[in-house]
């Protein structure tokens, strides 16, 4: 299991063989703050899902709808850019784990109007 934490939660990911039997790559229960996965997919499908899930999260926490084709829009583009920037990316983070925990930074909320 690994943890990820998205607007000051931490989101249980989950291996989950009903994610299969359902016929779905992931799911994602905000409410549970849980991400259940697949068991049958490759690294890269498995890291694509991934970001779909959370992309799913990041909306439900906003209370924004949208589409599910714009779900999986935001979640190509986004695989895109992190895996062929992932070097840059990187070299970022190391920085700003230098300057501050990621533990302490603060959780941006955002009104929308």
């Amino acid at each position: 299991m690994t943890t990820l934490k998205l607007f000051g939660y931490r989101y249980n990911v989950v291996d989950d063989i009903d994610v299969n039997n359902r016929g779905l790559l992931g799911i994602c229960e905000s409410d549970k703050h849980t991400i259940s996965m697949s068991v049958e997919m490759s690294k890269q499908q498995r890291f694509s899902v991934l970001i779909h899930e959370i992309v799913e999260a990041i909306l439900d926490h906003l209370g924004i709808e949208l589409e599910h084709q714009w779900v999986m829009i935001i979640e190509t583009v986004a695989f895109q850019v992190l895996v062929d920037n992932w070097g840059v990316l990187a070299q970022h983070m190391v920085a700003l784990e230098e300057d501050r925990k990621l533990e302490s930074l603060p959780v941006v909320t955002r009104t929308l109007q």
